[in-house]
């Protein structure tokens, strides 16, 4: 097989299990954890969690603006009945993903081995450089031209602020939940996890132990009421393009 088609291949295979990437992730910061011969100190612990913050708002400002039948969820198959050139397209043209690297990379961090960093940096490029690839391949088929010329003057992952272009639609909050809820639910849930752990081996402060609690026990609340809302049809979304 040609290596443009063994790239596009492998791309086509890691799209559809891009969400289970954040797993092994998530296990080998936990098995880092008992290692560390101290807790973290707070303003680091509260840097990542900021890190992370910092991916989901870029998503959300993503998905947000992103017209229908754009920019989903989708896994089995890709998704693309437009080609988005506003917003944040406008300046990167996989901003989803750059949301994903920082999403990751303060989970990452709260290890607190550099090592391990740069091993994360490095396999998302690997990963995500595949996943790009096949999804570049399948909108130059779909969109022609006009998805090509936007990408020769659009940057494919560090952006580019002065080319910026305002969105031609509305910000809706109602599809970011609908859309992000697990993303932000699984945020929430990695630190939740972190810290346990990290009581567990280290000495912790009760008190933001039982901070962290809160915050694991009300995401997990807010995705049970999407989760229910969104399975039985009571949710609702503004109507995009």
């Amino acid at each position: 097989m040609p290596l443009v088609e063994e790239l596009e291949s492998q791309g086509v295979w890691l799209f559809k299990w891009r969400s289970y990437l954040p797993l092994p992730l998530l296990v080998a910061t936990l098995a880092l954890i008992p290692l560390k011969a101290d807790p973290p100190r707070e303003w680091w612990v509260w840097l990542c969690l900021a890190i992370s913050v910092l991916g989901l708002v870029i998503r959300a400002a993503t998905i947000g603006y992103a017209p229908k039948g754009t920019s989903g969820r989708n896994t089995g198959q890709q998704v693309a009945h437009y080609v988005n050139k506003t917003g944040l397209y406008s300046v990167v043209r996989h901003p989803l993903y750059v949301g994903n690297f920082f999403a990751f990379l303060g989970v990452v961090l709260y290890a607190e081995n550099p090592w391990f960093a740069l091993v994360y940096a490095v396999i998302f490029w690997i990963y995500y450089e595949r996943i790009m690839y096949a999804e570049e391949a399948f909108l130059s088929q779909q969109h022609g031209e006009s998805y090509v010329q936007w990408a020769q003057e659009t940057p494919a992952f560090i952006p580019r602020l002065s080319g910026w272009q305002k969105s031609e639609l509305p910000f809706s909050v109602a599809t970011v939940i609908a859309e992000e809820y697990a993303s932000i639910c699984a945020v929430i849930g990695m630190y939740g996890l972190l810290r346990l752990v990290e009581s567990l081996f280290l000495a912790t402060d009760p008190a933001l132990d039982t901070l962290w609690a809160v915050l694991f026990g009300a995401g997990l609340v807010f995705y049970l009421i999407v989760r229910v809302r969104k399975k039985s049809g009571r949710f609702k979304t503004a109507s995009r393009r």
